[in-house]
């Protein structure tokens, strides 16, 4: 998937103001920016885009570019026929990164943690998990995608898309850690990524706090049923 070419997807995308880090500064350092929320649901139900694929279900974590910043995608491998993740520049093109890493990782490329499997590379049951790393230094690690394309100015806009096509049975989005400068702030699953047009089942609908807090929001990637396409 080179580009989003549809004309409708720069409405689609437009991105939200950017909630307030709600981790600490030590040292002065200031904490990581984040979005309000992670994985805006995108797809036949909600926008005329990607053609569209009514098969194939697209979640959208935004993000500003900033040298040292990483994000951990804690995802489980779901129940479907294809599923990758894969980020996008600010001109909604796929990419290489600044080491020529590619800006995609299909089901089958994911290695999974340890003590869990990939079903899309031995009979084993979904729901394993697997923990992806989005950085400005992928410097050819296993399940890293680049941050932005060399030469990507701070503060550009970027994206991670997840997709999933035809799911079944229950799957949980990733959970989400942005982490720069000492700081890691875990950022609630947006309230209508499983439900479109209905909150989801453990929504989290308050900004989002430092990973580890006290009493952080509770996501919404609680496992959620969905039916098959």
């Amino acid at each position: 998937m080179k580009r989003w070419r549809p004309v409708l997807l720069a409405a689609a995308l437009a991105p939200p103001a950017a909630a307030p880090a709600a981790a600490a500064s030590p040292a002065g350092a200031p904490a990581p920016q984040v979005p309000a929320c992670a994985w805006e649901p995108l797809g036949h139900r909600t926008s005329n885009v990607a053609y569209p694929d009514t098969n194939a279900e697209y979640w959208l974590l935004r993000h500003t570019v900033r040298k040292g910043l990483a994000i951990w995608l804690d995802g489980r491998f779901p129940d479907a026929r294809y599923a990758s993740v894969a980020t996008y520049d600010a001109h909604r093109s796929s990419s290489t990164g600044p080491d020529g890493a590619p800006s995609a990782l299909t089901d089958h490329q994911l290695l999974p943690d340890r003590g869990s499997g990939n079903p899309y590379r031995q009979p084993v049951r979904p729901g394993g998990k697997f923990t992806v790393t989005v950085t400005d230094a992928p410097a050819g690690r296993p399940n890293t995608l680049p941050l932005a394309p060399a030469g990507t100015p701070e503060g550009a806009e970027g994206t991670v898309v997840h997709r999933i096509h035809l799911p079944h049975g229950t799957f949980r989005l990733p959970k989400v850690t942005f982490v720069r400068d000492g700081h890691r702030v875990r950022v609630g699953t947006c309230a209508n990524a499983l439900s479109p047009g209905a909150p989801a089942a453990g929504a989290s609908s308050g900004p989002p706090s430092p990973a580890g807090a006290d009493t952080p929001p509770r996501p919404a990637s609680t496992p959620t049923r969905t039916t098959r396409i």
